[in-house]
């Protein structure tokens, strides 16, 4: 998602530069299930699913709950771009018995698109949306979050009728949201941009907090809503939360020169208590500048320190931050490692796996030490590609079930013209 103004998924494609990387691949030590990180020939055929999808399948999780894969999508009905979900068993078959109409749901509202997802620790699913008008093209002032069950279902009574309104309009502030996640106390947390719409602030960092039954959190900074100006005059934007141990947030994001014709944008991480203060021990005063960057990609390991992906003047770049906010300068060449892209996920040992494409259109993962090196544990060079008999294909993203193996999702198609692909496919790798 670029950082200066809000991209929706059905988009994600023609982003596909900023986010993969086109790699040189290693050749692979083969396709057994006994190696790591080989193709799990046990899942679907031969590794991979291959389902009709005239779309974009842009997230990928896995139920905590039940450990079935859930997919979120923008797929292209009678020319309008309409949200839909889609479930599978853990051995990659579409869930026709247990999930909305024969595996595949289409939320309400039904033209809407998909801007994140979360699955919370007893399945239910949260869609964060954004509707659409009947040319397809977003509408800026109205943005959904959706709760279904784990048939796929409404939670009507558990989450205020199953569905409600963000809240954008907060007088003289407007909020636009990026992204989602659920807290450690089931609070859900909706992060973005806040733009004062009088005078002459710019957009900030923002935050809105709801319980998790949907109705606004007024504990949270006593309104609901956090706003932080990052750069005076500059356009500032979330685009990625994570929650520390139920006590504190940590949010990545850029701040571009406002109008600047060519900006240097920097990418920014800041800390939050859990009451929506800044948290001032964290980067020595609430905010760590990485420098000139852009899309970040923030996980938590173990330890509670970060993991953050971006394009650092142009080359991509994973850094590993501590507790504190102090960027690791042992990790990787330089306190840098070069992943193939910028979408990752982690490992139950806290090892990341990161997803890009090599430039016959395969599937590349790549995966690397807790210390920044290529992991040669891994298909015993550190990295396996897989393509998809000769399908065109673009990874979108790529999850973690619990036994540590990685399923990615993505679109493929016959033509290599992959803005709407022909199908949706998983594969899924050994750990």
């Amino acid at each position: 998602m670029k950082l200066q103004h809000v991209i929706f998924p059905f988009l994600i494609l023609m982003l596909s530069c900023d986010q993969l990387e086109h790699r040189p691949s290693i050749p692979s030590t083969g396709g057994t299930t006994s190696i790591n990180g080989a193709l799990d020939t046990s899942f679907g055929t031969s590794g991979y699913v291959l389902t009709a999808f005239n779309g974009t399948p842009t997230h990928v999780k896995i139920s905590p709950s039940s450990q079935k894969i859930i997919v979120m999508g923008v797929a292209r009905v009678s020319g309008v771009n309409t949200l839909e979900l889609e479930q599978y068993t853990t051995a990659g078959v579409l869930d026709t018995a247990s999930f909305a109409t024969s595996g595949v749901l289409t939320p309400s509202p039904v033209m809407g698109v998909g801007i994140d997802m979360a699955v919370q620790a007893d399945g239910k699913i949260l869609v964060l949306g954004a509707t659409v008008s009947t040319t397809g093209s977003a509408d800026s002032n109205a943005y959904f979050l959706n709760r279904y069950d784990t048939a796929g279902v409404l939670d009507a009574a558990g989450f205020n009728g199953g569905s409600i309104t963000l809240a954008t309009d907060w007088g003289t502030t407007t909020f636009v949201p990026t992204s989602l996640t659920v807290d450690g106390n089931g609070a859900i947390v909706v992060a973005g941009k806040s733009t004062v719409t009088v005078g002459t602030t710019y957009p900030e960092f923002a935050m809105v907090r709801y319980a998790s039954n949907g109705t606004l959190d007024t504990t949270f900074n006593t309104t609901g809503l956090v706003s932080t100006v990052i750069g005076a005059s500059d356009d500032s934007e979330i685009s990625g939360i994570t929650d520390v141990t139920s006590s504190k947030y940590i949010v990545v994001g850029t701040s571009c020169p406002h109008l600047a014709s060519n900006p240097v944008c920097h990418l920014y991480m800041k800390g939050y208590t859990n009451a929506g203060a800044a948290d001032v021990t964290y980067a020595g005063g609430g905010v760590l500048d990485l420098g000139p960057a852009r899309l970040g990609h923030l996980e938590t390991l173990t330890d509670q320190s970060s993991l953050v992906s971006a394009t650092f003047d142009g080359v991509l770049g994973i850094l590993h931050v501590s507790t504190a906010g102090v960027v690791d300068t042992a990790y990787g060449t330089s306190g840098t490692a070069i992943p193939p892209g910028l979408k990752f996920t982690l490992q139950s040992n806290d090892l990341p796996v990161l997803l890009g494409h090599d430039q016959n259109s395969s599937t590349l993962l790549e995966r690397f030490s807790l210390t920044g090196a290529v992991d040669t544990d891994f298909d015993s060079s550190g990295q396996i590609t897989a393509g998809l008999n000769g399908l065109a294909s673009h990874p979108t993203d790529v999850a973690v079930q619990s036994d540590g193996k990685a399923v990615v999702v993505g679109v493929a198609s016959t033509m290599y013209n992959l803005t709407y692909g022909q199908y949706l496919f998983l594969q899924r790798f050994t750990q």
